[in-house]
């Protein structure tokens, strides 16, 4: 899934059932297994940039996917996006997710939770595909299309760039 910022841990999705997220050290150590909650199953799992904390999206037994902040140190996943929200990216300062709608499209969370927020120039067939290192900005694709052309979506003014084109 993930090397935790400081490169200390690696995050890894156990396909057991049901499903189980572990910390493995890199290094000397044990390993840690998160507690799954009422989670059945992971669709993604990230670490923030505090390493601190993880963005998990998965779901719960009757419900559809959605994203969850839970700490790497204990306590169970907290939700952070309404259902039907998947496909989530922690923004460089922690504080902010971009995650795409079932529905289509990518739209931005605050960590803590919220209503969310649309995207300038974001279309339905965009699909988040992680911030840029200012944070100003995020990257998305339509996965559908091969070649995949991967655009930069400029937060501020929702100008699109070209960053490359990724294909056979």
């Amino acid at each position: 899934c993930d090397l935790s910022p400081d490169g200390r841990w690696a995050l890894a999705d156990v396909p057991t059932s049901p499903q189980q997220l572990v910390l493995y050290p890199t290094g000397p150590g044990e390993p840690r297994r998160l507690d799954r909650g009422g989670l059945v199953s992971y669709e993604s799992a990230r670490f923030f940039p505090d390493g601190k904390h993880v963005l998990v999206c998965g779901h719960e037994e009757g419900h559809v996917v959605r994203c969850y902040v839970q700490g790497v140190t204990g306590g169970k996943p907290r939700a952070v996006t309404p259902e039907g929200t998947t496909n989530g990216w922690v923004s460089p300062d922690g504080r902010t997710i971009v995650a795409d709608r079932s529905t289509g499209g990518p739209v931005l969370f605050s960590a803590d939770g919220g209503e969310p927020r649309p995207i300038p120039a974001a279309t339905t067939r965009d699909s988040a595909q992680g911030w840029d290192a200012s944070g100003e900005a995020i990257f998305v694709a339509d996965p559908s299309g091969v070649p995949l052309h991967l655009e930069r979506i400029d937060l501020a003014n929702g100008r699109r760039t070209p960053v490359r084109t990724l294909g056979p």
